[in-house]
């Protein structure tokens, strides 16, 4: 099954020389049957191999393997600099229920479901069986949901009056500082997922989702908000000052650094618009 999927004798020859071989066949037959694409099939079986390897360097079994080793794994392939995991530590919950549908991992032992567990177990069969979501998509909003559940019961019980205006915009205000500003919006959306839940089915007041503040977004919030002077004099010295083009280019440049023009106000510029002797510009 392997070599459906990799072509190259040497990385075929690795991977069944690794400690996860017997689980890779079946673990590319499972996501094939469920209709993933080979370049996904080949990440999840990258992936497995890379956590086999893992764990046997640190002396570590495939059945004790459990969401605390996973975590740990985790730890150890680190994060890019925007935060995101890198590829080796993505998509380990799958390959986790991969390998317990293959009874290669034991089940974990699980306590009594709170009250809270119920009611996100039941979000979760809304999202999946009334709304049709994907499981990327449902796991994204049920981070939120459970999140939420665990800041507003102070015990195992969770009480729906609990779900204030002000407990909800207190938790996306609080969740969306932690994150970057291209994620910064997802916790606003999974709360308002999560509460039309709550309206429909245990009783909550159908204004209270207007307490999900907006999370603003500049799409151009990642620039410097302005050049240093080191930096505007490197960008004047790039212009020749010799040929008209380059005369032209610096005189742009001037007019937007030293004037605040915008782009526009200066394409529409013409030479009736200056005026000489009072060293003025109409705009």
């Amino acid at each position: 099954m392997i070599e459906e999927f990799f072509k190259q004798r040497s990385t075929v020859a690795r991977l069944q020389s690794g400690p996860m071989a017997p689980q890779l066949p079946s673990i590319a037959e499972a996501l094939h049957q469920e209709q993933y694409p080979p370049e996904t099939i080949r990440r999840y079986v990258r992936l497995a191999d890379g956590l086999g390897r893992w764990l046997s360097e640190h002396g570590l079994s495939l059945a004790e393997t459990d969401e605390t080793i996973l975590a740990r794994y985790r730890g150890h392939t680190g994060k890019r600099h925007k935060g995101q995991l890198r590829a080796a530590g993505r998509g380990l919950a799958k390959l986790l229920a991969l390998l317990r549908a293959q009874d290669a991992v034991g089940e974990p032992v699980r306590s009594a479901d709170s009250e809270g567990d119920r009611l996100v177990a039941a979000f979760d069969f809304h999202l999946q069986h009334v709304a049709g979501l994907m499981p990327g998509t449902r796991s994204q909003y049920l981070r939120w949901a459970r999140l939420f559940v665990k800041a507003t019961a102070d015990t195992e019980s969770f009480d729906i009056a609990k779900v204030t205006p002000q407990a909800i915009t207190d938790f996306v205000c609080a969740e969306a500082a932690k994150l970057k500003s291209p994620a910064c919006a997802a916790p606003a959306t999974g709360m308002r997922v999560f509460l039309r839940f709550l309206v429909a089915s245990k009783g909550l007041p159908p204004g209270v989702t207007g307490a999900v503040p907006t999370i603003r977004q500049w799409k151009l919030a990642s620039l410097p908000k302005h050049l240093s002077a080191d930096e505007v004099d490197r960008t004047l010295a790039t212009c020749d000052e010799q040929s008209p083009a380059g005369k032209r280019d610096r005189a742009i440049l001037l007019l937007l650094v030293r004037l605040a023009l915008r782009a526009g106000e200066v394409a529409r510029l013409r030479l009736s618009d200056i005026d000489w002797r009072e060293g003025a510009v109409r705009i």
